[in-house]
């Protein structure tokens, strides 16, 4: 008989696709999962082995009003996908600067060992300052669950004048 290698829930037999043959299927013992208890107050679940978040500027003088700039902020995570991660755009409305995104790139790989998910996302912003001035960019923050230490964590970027720039 042929055996299907995929998850069983009972033993069955059935007539297979050529005369004298069978397909069977046999019940595997039950997969135990230890969950753990909610944590109170947590209002972000991304559950992660590491998440870091870079970003620069392309100008290292102050902004003229009107003058567009490029931001750039790159996200590296282990642990998920970089489509699983949020967009900043959100966070970054709450300067006196009209924000433009440009564009969103996200990448997707295994690790080498074949046990860990890594993505990133890179995400291109045109600014335009509403005034003369340093650009003073908001605090860029994801709050996410660290599965390794389990504890949760909240990655960042201190919003600064002169963002590290490129």
């Amino acid at each position: 008989p042929t055996r299907y290698p995929g998850p069983h829930l009972a033993h069955t037999t059935m007539p297979g696709p050529q005369a004298g043959h069978s397909l069977s299927n046999t019940a595997e013992p039950p997969l135990k999962v230890h969950v753990l208890p909610a944590v109170p107050g947590l209002t972000s679940w991304l559950p992660l082995n590491d998440l870091r978040i870079r970003a620069s500027m392309q100008n290292a003088a102050p902004g003229e009003a009107g003058v567009p700039v490029t931001l750039v902020i790159e996200m590296s995570v282990r642990g998920a996908l970089g489509s699983q991660l949020p967009s900043m755009e959100q966070q970054l409305k709450r300067g006196n600067f009209q924000v433009y995104r440009d564009s969103d790139v996200t990448r997707d790989s295994i690790s080498p060992n074949g046990l860990e998910l890594r993505g990133s996302r890179k995400e291109t912003y045109t600014i335009v300052p509403m005034e003369d001035g340093w650009i003073e960019l908001p605090t860029l923050q994801i709050a996410w669950w660290d599965v390794d230490t389990k504890a949760q964590m909240l990655a960042g970027y201190a919003g600064q004048d002169d963002i590290g720039n490129a």
